[in-house]
């Protein structure tokens, strides 16, 4: 930013600020190595411009920092037990459920947090609504060509409920990479993947996995940090796919909840698979998860 008094903000506080203490100019420069982003170096001059040589320093001091931040973590991850977590972030259309944002108001926001292969062509996202009322949500669902169906879990304190879309989507190219989703974060025109890497999985296959989806422009990587221990998960990592995937659903769709959301009958239809593979899947994956918090 060449003069900061020139700044136009929604909110020029920061500006009168800066002003006063005899700031004159800025920059934001990112840090990252490799194109995985860890922040932004900011800095401010007295001076009312930032030189080219002075540029060219910051750049190359936030590189220097960029990799000291990817060898830090990749060496954190090798000697600790901590999961290493990663955010993808997604925009030009790359997302089925950046369209369905589009068509909603400003402050709608939609969090995903189980997204499951409902056959060979679909994949259903157990999603939560926030700042969109039902009708509204009903009718962006209709206007939206990536957005198959939608059925509701819950309508009442807050909209939960089951989008499906047409495969492939970003999801399933990281599951196959190696990695466990976290949360989808749709809103505005960004969707943001929150995924744990797994023991043998790079960012690189992440990236690439992605980029054959979506291209290397629609796509911005940031490593994040996640205090959570491989052995808080050894329970979930025994249960088959299908055994996680109708236990997140139940347990998403306040299956387990009293009075009950939704009954048995309503999430087979939303899995499109029979009650009985249904019942068979959610007891053998409550004994798993029982018996390994009773023998612990």
């Amino acid at each position: 930013m060449e003069s900061i008094e020139e700044a136009e903000t929604k909110s020029a506080d920061w500006v009168g600020v800066a002003v006063d203490h005899g700031f004159g100019s800025m920059a934001a420069i990112p840090i990252s190595h490799n194109d995985v982003y860890f922040g932004v170096l900011t800095v401010y001059s007295r001076m009312p411009r930032i030189e080219d040589r002075e540029r060219a320093l910051l750049i190359e001091y936030a590189e220097t920092v960029g990799y000291a931040f990817q060898t830090t973590a990749w060496k954190r991850t090798l000697l600790s037990s901590a999961t290493p977590t990663v955010e993808f972030t997604l925009d030009s259309g790359c997302h089925p459920l950046l369209g369905l944002i589009a068509a909603l108001s400003d402050e709608s926001t939609l969090r995903a947090a189980t997204v499951i292969p409902r056959n060979d062509d679909e994949v259903l996202y157990v999603t939560t609504a926030e700042g969109v009322t039902e009708a509204d949500l009903s009718v962006a669902v209709d206007t939206t060509d990536s957005i198959v169906s939608i059925d509701y879990y819950r309508t009442d304190d807050v909209i939960q409920c089951g989008l499906v879309s047409e495969l492939p989507v970003p999801e399933t190219r990281l599951v196959d990479a190696g990695v466990s989703l976290s949360e989808t974060i749709v809103s505005g025109e960004h969707a943001r993947i929150l995924s744990i890497l797994g023991g043998e999985t790079t960012i690189r296959q992440c990236v690439e996995a992605l980029s054959d989806l979506c291209g290397d422009s629609s796509m911005t990587t940031l490593w994040t940090t996640d205090e959570s221990t491989m052995s808080d998960a050894e329970a979930v990592d025994d249960l088959t796919d299908r055994q996680r995937q109708v236990l997140e659903l139940a347990v998403e769709a306040g299956y387990f909840e009293r009075p009950r959301h939704n009954n048995t009958g309503e999430l087979v239809d939303t899995l499109d698979i029979s009650r009985a593979t249904f019942t068979q899947h959610l007891r053998a994956a409550q004994r798993k998860l029982f018996t390994d918090k009773i023998h612990r």
